[in-house]
């Protein structure tokens, strides 16, 4: 998984990968795959509080 993680980051320090990303309207974040699971965690807490408050339901 850190060679995974370290090949990413090599990728995403590329000026043209990183302008690839931008273009596509993301934004590069090139840090560690202990970083992006927190990161993750963080939002998947955020975004199912802010789901059950709409009362939005998947069909």
């Amino acid at each position: 998984m850190a060679y995974l993680n370290e090949a990413i980051v090599r990728a995403l320090h590329q000026p043209e990968v990183a302008k690839l990303v931008t273009d596509g309207g993301s934004e590069v974040v090139a840090n560690s795959s202990e970083a992006f699971a927190a990161q993750l965690r963080q939002d998947i807490d955020r975004w199912s509080r802010i789901v059950k408050l709409s009362g939005a339901k998947a069909d």
